[in-house]
């Protein structure tokens, strides 16, 4: 989801397009309430919602990698003062 919102506030736009297409797919399956195996049958109905995850997290797992390369990153440079923020402005 953290990817996902990035690209779409174009801080990260290094994700492709097939990559981008499934965690959307499996976004949409998600909140859709139609399901192989509806979620209102308890754990079963959870065994799809489970499968869907799984396959897309293999399916884009270099993607999830370098994008938490990215947020270390961003991360060691906003407190390096690299990047533009409230306190570089203030300086």
């Amino acid at each position: 989801m953290r990817m996902t919102r990035a690209w779409a506030l174009r801080e990260y736009r290094t994700v492709p397009w097939k990559s981008l297409v499934y965690i959307v797919g499996a976004i949409v399956y998600f909140v859709n309430p139609v399901d192989v195996i509806p979620d209102v049958l308890g754990g079963i109905g959870l065994i799809d919602d489970a499968a869907v995850a799984a396959a897309v997290v293999r399916a884009v797992h270099a993607q999830l990698d370098a994008f938490r390369e990215w947020e270390e990153l961003r991360g060691t440079e906003e407190l390096a003062g690299g990047v533009e923020g409230p306190a570089s402005i203030a300086a």
